[in-house]
């Protein structure tokens, strides 16, 4: 018996106690931890650094021109590269097929007023006069710091359709232009995080009012100096895209211009002279390209003498003169709307620089 004690004594004495075992157990756990904490863990941090990037609120819009800074803009609409879908009903498949076709690219919309370079009003202007352009630039999203915090890239871009503002005399809005750019393709990325100086000047901008202006058409001078309203003026320039190689981005090529007409409101004691005029050109017929009439409209600076900018109009030829919907007993002046083909106009950007 107490041979068979000792050698149960002397086993037990050879056993780990178990504060040794727990300890073991803990440094084994460390070590597998550690080797495994990256695949662990990796995702978590990178969910947190991505967390520590914070949204931004835009600030601001600024449009380069070939390089070049060429001002700031109201607003921007447009540009991203979309995948045409086709679907195709396969036989004895309920569910049609559905794949990605061609690719376009949306147009891009921007408003602006003065202030712009000078390269951006020329390319306006020279597009005008059929003398098409293709431009590279981007549009730079801004924070409130100036700071650049994406740009959209557009390559070979034309000016498709182009929108000066209405007028009206009684109106105190600031009044914005219209450009919409067609792309052959675009790129969207992140911006530099660079502070962004425009040549932006507030002056001008708010000096420009839709109250501001006069138009003089040849012959009837006198009967437009009291024009209450001008309609917006919207000119498009069609495109057709083809279709070169291998490439997936179509090439664009102007193909037509679409001209607006000119439509203003007059206060009907000034209207003698339009309707001599319709009256021969519409109603007798003498409407030959000799008597068709050249105008020019001007925006002026709160001087009413300084020009910012005109629009030349060629050959206008009077369709329509109405009176404007007028209730018994209202009291208003009594006014009339002048309707007036164009078949050219081009522009000039003077104290908009």
């Amino acid at each position: 018996m107490a041979q068979t004690n000792s050698r149960s004594s002397s086993g037990s004495a050879n056993l780990p106690s178990r504060r040794d075992f727990l300890r073991r157990a803990g440094f084994t756990a460390g070590g597998l931890l550690t080797l495994t904490a990256p695949n662990l863990f990796g995702k978590w941090v990178d969910h947190a650094v991505a967390a520590d990037q914070r949204a931004y609120a835009v600030g601001k819009f600024a449009l380069e021109l070939d390089g070049q800074p060429a001002g700031f803009v109201h607003t921007v609409e447009g540009g991203a590269g979309v995948g045409e879908v086709a679907t195709t009903m396969m036989a004895q498949n309920p569910y049609p097929d559905k794949h990605l076709a061609n690719l376009r690219y949306e147009p891009i919309t921007v408003e602006f007023g003065p202030g712009m370079s000078k390269p951006w009003y020329d390319w306006i202007s020279a597009t005008l006069n059929m003398t098409f352009q293709r431009r590279n630039g981007a549009v730079l999203s801004l924070d409130f710091n100036y700071t650049e915090q994406s740009r959209l890239n557009f390559i070979n871009a034309l000016i498709t359709e182009i929108t000066f503002p209405a007028l009206d005399a009684s109106s105190k809005d600031a009044p914005r232009m219209m450009v919409k750019l067609a792309p052959e393709y675009t790129r969207h990325q992140a911006g530099s995080k660079g502070v962004v100086k425009g040549t932006l000047s507030t002056a001008k901008t708010t000096i420009w009012l839709p109250a501001n202006f006069r138009l003089d058409i040849q012959g009837l001078e006198q009967a437009t100096k009291r024009v209450n309203k001008i309609e917006a003026l919207t000119l498009k320039f069609k495109t057709q895209s083809d279709q070169v190689g291998k490439f997936r981005e179509t090439q664009k090529e102007p193909v037509v211009i679409e001209i607006p007409n000119l439509i203003i409101t007059i206060p009907e004691i000034d209207a003698g002279p339009f309707y001599q005029w319709h009256e021969d050109f519409v109603i007798k017929g003498n409407n030959g390209p000799d008597r068709e009439r050249p105008g020019v409209l001007k925006w002026l600076a709160p001087d009413l003498n300084t020009v910012l900018g005109s629009l030349q109009f060629f050959n206008l030829g009077i369709f329509k003169i109405a009176p404007e919907k007028l209730e018994a007993g209202a009291d208003t002046i009594r006014r009339v709307k002048v309707e007036m083909y164009c078949e050219r106009i081009s522009a000039a950007f003077p104290g908009f620089v």
